[in-house]
This record gives C-alpha cells, sequence and structure tokens, in this order.
C-alpha cells in the first residue's frame, strides 16, 4: 500500500465510521449542550442529527418506515437481512466489531461542521454522541490508529483537563512543515474528530455552551432556525443545517497561498456584484410530525440592496393553481412568477456598472439591426411580453404504452399572442445548426425541431420522439422537449380531468398560502414504480449470494401495486421573507395501514 493509501484510510476511517453509525440505535439521548453551542461562530457549513434514536423512531413512524416492514417485503427483506449478516463479519474481521455493535453507537447528536480558522484555514469538525458504549468507539479508534502509516507523529495536548490526540506527517527532507492529518478527544459521551487541533481548542473552550461567541450566536443562522421551526410544535427539529457558501469559497481561496492574482481580485468584486448579500441558507427536517409525513424548511437569507446579482431573483406573489389545460395524467407541476423586468434591469445596471452606462442597451440595439439575427429585440420582443408566469410541467413516461412521451413542457405566460407568434416565427426562420420545420396542428403552428437523439428510422409508436417542439396557445408560448406533449395540451383536455380538479393535487393544495411566489407537486409513485420495474427486470434479479457482488434477489420486490400506498404525492411553495426567500417541501400523512 502506498504512503498516500495508507493516509487516506487512516484519516478517512474515523470519519466514514461516523457517518456509518449515523442510522443507530433507539434510545433518548441525554439533556446536554447541542454542537452548535459548541462550535465557534464563525462555521461556514453545518449539519446536525439531533437525536439519533428521535430520528429513529420518527422514520419507523413515517410511510416509507412503515413500508418497508410491510409483509410484502417479507421475502426482500430475508435477502438484505442476509446481505448484512455477513457484511457484518467482515465488519468484525476487519474492525474488531460487528455492525450490530457499530449501529448500537450513536446515542444522541451526530454532526458535522466546517470551521474557519485564523488566517482562513478550513477545518472539519465532526461530533458522536456514543452514549455508554465507549469501549466500541475506542475499538474504532485503536483500528484506525493501526491504519495510519509510520511517517504519522503522535502527540498529546490537554486542554480544560481533556487531552487531545493527533496526528501529523513528520518533517521530511521533501517537506520541511509538519501537515495535520487528524486529531480527535473523547469528553462526556463525545467522540470529537477534527482536521486541526486548533479547530478542537474552539470547541472545548465552548464544551459548557456559555460561550458567547457561538454558531448558535450567528446571527444569520440564529434567523434561518427561528424561520424554519415548527410553529405548531414545541419539538426541535430532527435534522438541521446551514452553509455560508460566500464565506465558504472565500475560506477556500485565502488558504491558497499560490493562486493567480485573478482569483484574488474575483473576491474583491464580490461586494461590487452584491453577492456579499448572500448571507446563507439553511434550514430543517422533520419527520411524522402532525399531519406531515416528511417537512422540509430551508430559508435563503438575502439582504436587500439598491443593485446587485440579487435582484435578479425577484419573485411576486400570486394566487397559483395549475392551468386548466393539463390534465391529471401530468406527474410533476411547478409554477413560478418571476418578476423578469425587475431582473433585467438588475442585469443591466451590473453590467453597465463594469462595461459603461448604455453598454447592454447598446448591443441588444446592434443585434435587432443585424438582418441575419431575424430583426429580434431581445427587451421588447422579448422580455416586455413576459408577464413573469412560468408554468413547467412533467410527465414521466411511466402511465404505459411503449409511445408514451416522457420529458417536460414549459408554458411561459404573454401578454400578446400576436406578438409571440410573430417572434418564434422569426426564430423559426433563422439559419440555426438544427433546422426547426413548421405544420399545422388543430389550429396552431407547431415548431418542431430534431434533437441529438432523434432517429428517423424510428417506427411509428416511436413517432415524435427525439422532436423538441414549439407554439404559441392559450395565452402562453410553450416550450416540449417531446413533441408530444405539445401535443397532447393542443388537442386539450376534453373530458378528463384537470391536474387542479384531481383529489390527489387537491390534498396537497390546502397547504398552499393563498398567495405564493412558487408551487408544486409531484406523483412520488410513478417514480418509484419505474425503479421498482427496472430493477425487477434487470439483470441484477435474480442473482443470490452465489454472485460475487450481489446476494440480493430484486425479482422477490413486490408487485408495485402492494406499495403504492405509502407513496402519496409531495409539494411545494415558495414564499418571500422579509430578508430571502422561504421554501417549504412536503408530503403528508396518509391511513397506509
Amino acid at each position: 500500500m502506498t504512503i498516500w493509501n495508507r493516509t487516506k484510510a487512516g484519516t478517512l476511517l474515523l470519519a466514514i465510521a461516523l457517518l456509518v453509525l449515523a442510522v443507530g440505535r433507539n434510545g433518548l439521548a441525554d439533556d446536554q449542550v447541542s454542537s452548535d453551542r459548541r462550535l465557534p461562530k464563525n462555521v461556514v457549513a453545518y449539519m446536525s442529527l439531533r437525536d439519533v434514536g428521535d430520528l429513529k423512531t420518527q422514520w419507523a413512524k413515517t410511510l416509507f418506515g412503515q413500508m418497508y416492514n410491510d409483509d410484502a417485503l417479507a421475502d426482500f427483506r430475508s435477502d438484505v437481512l442476509k446481505q448484512f449478516n455477513e457484511f457484518s463479519e467482515k465488519t468484525q474481521t476487519e474492525l474488531g466489531i460487528g455492525l450490530d455493535d457499530l449501529l448500537s453507537i450513536p446515542h444522541g447528536e451526530i454532526a458535522a461542521a466546517g470551521v474557519v480558522l485564523p488566517g482562513g484555514r478550513l477545518s472539519g469538525v465532526l461530533f458522536l454522541d456514543f452514549g455508554d458504549r465507549q469501549e466500541a468507539v475506542q475499538k474504532l479508534i485503536d483500528k484506525a490508529v493501526e491504519s495510519l502509516d509510520e511517517n504519522k507523529k503522535r502527540a498529546e495536548e490537554e486542554v480544560d483537563d481533556t487531552k487531545i490526540i493527533s496526528y501529523t506527517t513528520e518533517e521530511t527532507e521533501g517537506n520541511k512543515k509538519p501537515q495535520a492529518a487528524i486529531a480527535y478527544f473523547i469528553r462526556d459521551s463525545f467522540l470529537v474528530v477534527g482536521a486541526h487541533v486548533a479547530a478542537l481548542k474552539e470547541v472545548l473552550t465552548r464544551w459548557d455552551g456559555k460561550h458567547d461567541r457561538t454558531l448558535a450566536d450567528n446571527e444569520t443562522y440564529h434567523y434561518v432556525l427561528d424561520k424554519c421551526r415548527d410553529e405548531s410544535s414545541d419539538a426541535q427539529p430532527q435534522v438541521v443545517w446551514f452553509l455560508d457558501a460566500v464565506a465558504l469559497v472565500q475560506s477556500i481561496v485565502a488558504s491558497q497561498p499560490n493562486l493567480p492574482p485573478q482569483a484574488m481580485m474575483g473576491m474583491g468584486a464580490i461586494p461590487l456584484i452584491g453577492l456579499d448579500k448572500f448571507k446563507g441558507l439553511g434550514g430543517t427536517l422533520d419527520m411524522a410530525r402532525g399531519e406531515y409525513d416528511t417537512v422540509s424548511r430551508t430559508l435563503v437569507v438575502l439582504d436587500k440592496s439598491p443593485q446587485g446579482i440579487g435582484n435578479a431573483f425577484q419573485f411576486d406573489p400570486a394566487a397559483m393553481a395549475p392551468p386548466k389545460w393539463l390534465s391529471s395524467e401530468w406527474t410533476g407541476y411547478t409554477a413560478i412568477n418571476w418578476n423578469a423586468s425587475k431582473a433585467y434591469s438588475a442585469i443591466e445596471t451590473l453590467v453597465d456598472m463594469f462595461t459603461g452606462p448604455g453598454t447592454v442597451a447598446n448591443q441588444i440595439q446592434s443585434l435587432a439591426d443585424n438582418p441575419a439575427l431575424g430583426g429580434i429585440h431581445v427587451k421588447k420582443d422579448v422580455i416586455d411580453q413576459l408577464t413573469g408566469m412560468f408554468h413547467i410541467a412533467e410527465d414521466d413516461g411511466a402511465s404505459g404504452g411503449k409511445s408514451t412521451a416522457e420529458g417536460y413542457l414549459f408554458g411561459i405566460q404573454i401578454k400578446n399572442a400576436a406578438a409571440a407568434r410573430a417572434t418564434l416565427a422569426k426564430i423559426a426562420a433563422l439559419p440555426l445548426p438544427n433546422k426547426i420545420t413548421e405544420r399545422e396542428f388543430q389550429g396552431e403552428t407547431l415548431y418542431e425541431m430534431e434533437t441529438a437523439s432523434g432517429d428517423d428510422d424510428d417506427d411509428d409508436d416511436e413517432a415524435g420522439s427525439g422532436k423538441m417542439a414549439f407554439a404559441v396557445t392559450e395565452g402562453h408560448i410553450m416550450i416540449a422537449t417531446d413533441v408530444r406533449l405539445l401535443e397532447r395540451v393542443l388537442r386539450g383536455v376534453g373530458d378528463r380531468e384537470t391536474l387542479a380538479d384531481s383529489p390527489e393535487y387537491k390534498r396537497i393544495a390546502r397547504k398552499f398560502p393563498a398567495k405564493t411566489n412558487s408551487i408544486g407537486y409531484t406523483r412520488q409513485d410513478t417514480f418509484v414504480k419505474t425503479i421498482v420495474e427496472a430493477l425487477k427486470s434487470s439483470p441484477l434479479a435474480g442473482l443470490t449470494g452465489d454472485s460475487e457482488d450481489f446476494g440480493i434477489d430484486f425479482s422477490k420486490l413486490p408487485d408495485f401495486d402492494q406499495l403504492k400506498k405509502y407513496l402519496p404525492p409531495t409539494g411545494s411553495f415558495m414564499e418571500q421573507d422579509p430578508r430571502g426567500m422561504k421554501i417549504t417541501s412536503f408530503s403528508l400523512r396518509s391511513d397506509a395501514e
């Protein structure tokens, strides 16, 4: 084994073990300080499973948890359990501890964070509450230490009555400066692992949770948690996460001493283009709480500014529902009300700030004056024609039949249909690499364009496959990734049920606010059905323990109809927040038992 491989194995073993342990045993965590009160304030990435025992308990109550325990999956579970036991034997040999013991280690919180140290260095920190399983944890540590190669120097340092043990690369002829490999300490019922001793010292300084500069005191993080909490419950969220993307990039750049000047100039431009107004994003995840089977809440914190790239994300609240021209057979739907005019102005102002006043307007006019480009004025003929309402419909083709189309349909609401038709005709006449043809269909002009997947030899069942399509109808410019999807809309819904009137959609829609910036609806059942049927018919189906790589017989999966009841539709919506945008995604509980 090379020095690099031995180093990598030793360094990552503890981290990998922590991730594997995340599915640990039942049991409630002791009342103790949370990791966000033990981490310093300058954390740029963070995720916490607040209580592994509670997470496992709540997961069992979800529809997915109930589905796993359904009698219809008994034979399949038996294969999975057999593989689990075989893998456990290998784990026992390699780590000195079986999987059952390994998975019984997590007791309370598991958390991971990226911490910016003085000088701009970025260090990872992992927390594991192991409860009363310190002996098992010590076995893992001893095994990890054995994997560290001979060039690693062990050191001990006592901080606040706690011993920090670290391993660094020793000085060699080609490496005059020791490099950190890994460090850890055990205190109370926690194993804490980090890439730098300095990061662990920061944690120990705050161990009692009473320090006044912690992640919990980070104003943006605190705001995110407050806005993403479940207002109907006092229970803490099962998962919490936070990311300060701009600070993360800045810390990575700052820690690289040999970057070209252009990179540093790019960092200097962050305030000019308004990226410094992106303060962070984060959220929570809950399972089996009240009406919700699962619910995640995400907040993007974007402080207001008179100019900058953030102003391109202008969404206006409106009453939203699927349009009447969408039938209930579509498997997914999204609507968003984006203020395209304000977004255009924000981008124009930003570009002109760097290139000089009037640059964007002059360039657009120059393009419009070029006969080879059809005389299309991007601002007048495109941007000014948009109302801001966008519809996106998806069909995954799982409804059956070889000719069932799959792909996306984009409906862009317009102010003037005649003007949009004229612009679309100009685009169709341009000498593009992929020729656009037109034909009449259901009284509308339908434009088609061959894509790379097109095949003139397709049989009749596949007619239309490999062709994109465009048309103006129902007050929208419609663009389909497969012409058959657009043909479906042009034929009309007829006596079929509309998506807006379907019981499945209505059940999700009752959780939407009266006015939102965006809504979403997705059928889980068709997606999972595709996966189940693919597994049952794949070459892997039927392979048993005689196979070197697989001992799970996927042909034992039950008919999908026995699982469908566990797969209700999901919904989402976006609301304006005083400091950004809040996105809620959810699925609702049902009588699956």
